[in-house]
């Protein structure tokens, strides 16, 4: 394509270099006002019309060339003019992001120096937890020893009770069991009051009180001599005063 270019490009500048000296020469024979045949007339026509065209031609080629270059200009200026905004973006893009970049700094630093922040109050609070574990373990070792130092009292007066009822129990005297019965019936008679003792319904229980005596002196729980309970009572052992045997009393009363 290149080279039949080339080559109809250097035949089409033969032909017109010889078109145009054949011209010359037609022109300077009318110049000096040589006749000259009608064939060379008709091809001085010819080489004119062909100039003419060729001229035609040219000229519309140039005015296409210039309107290219003229479009192609408007495109270069409107690269230009797109090149500029490009560049008037591009510094905003990046002013933009130097801002950006800077605001991602700082959000990293505040958030580094809220994680500190969340560090240290989660330790203030750990702190504050193990604090407030300690304080009420404080307070339940308190109540824990409160309650022993009571239960300690407690324990102290109970053993001094259980002491004071063993001393009692050491210092009381053994009463037997078959003389227990008549000593309750004694004592309730005498705790009702000396008229029911007199009037009441039931019998009076001096027999019970002599078997009583009777039993608690053969135990060696009475002394042998006993103070005149009745004016016939003599002084000695119970077994040798007439009032006093069980066998020698009446037998009881009824209402």
């Amino acid at each position: 394509m290149a080279r039949r270019t080339m080559a109809e490009r250097k035949r089409r500048a033969t032909d017109r270099d010889a078109r145009r000296e054949s011209l010359l020469v037609l022109l300077s024979r009318v110049q000096r006002e040589v006749p000259i045949a009608p064939v060379e007339a008709s091809l001085l026509r010819a080489h004119v019309e062909v100039e003419i065209s060729e001229s035609d031609e040219l000229r519309r080629t140039v005015a296409g060339q210039q309107n290219e270059i003229q479009r192609q200009g408007a495109q270069l200026e409107a690269a230009h003019e797109a090149i500029q905004e490009a560049e008037q973006e591009r510094e905003r893009i990046r002013t933009e992001y130097e801002q950006l970049l800077g605001r991602w700094r700082d959000t990293e630093q505040a958030a580094a120096d809220y994680r500190e922040q969340l560090r240290m109050y989660r330790a203030v609070e750990e702190q504050r937890q193990v604090t407030r574990r300690a304080t009420a373990a404080g307070k339940q070792l308190a109540a824990m020893e409160a309650d022993r130092n009571k239960w300690r009292k407690y324990g102290i007066k109970e053993a001094q009770r259980l002491d004071q009822l063993r001393r009692d129990a050491v210092a009381a005297v053994p009463v037997p069991a078959e003389v227990f019965a008549d000593l309750v019936k004694v004592v309730a008679h005498v705790s009702c009051g000396r008229m029911y003792a007199f009037h009441g319904s039931g019998p009076y229980p001096d027999a019970a009180a002599r078997r009583a005596l009777a039993v608690l002196d053969d135990a060696g729980l009475l002394d042998h001599s006993h103070p005149p309970v009745a004016p016939t009572c003599r002084p000695g052992p119970y077994d040798d005063c007439p009032n006093c045997r069980p066998e020698q009393q009446p037998k009881a009363r009824k209402a």
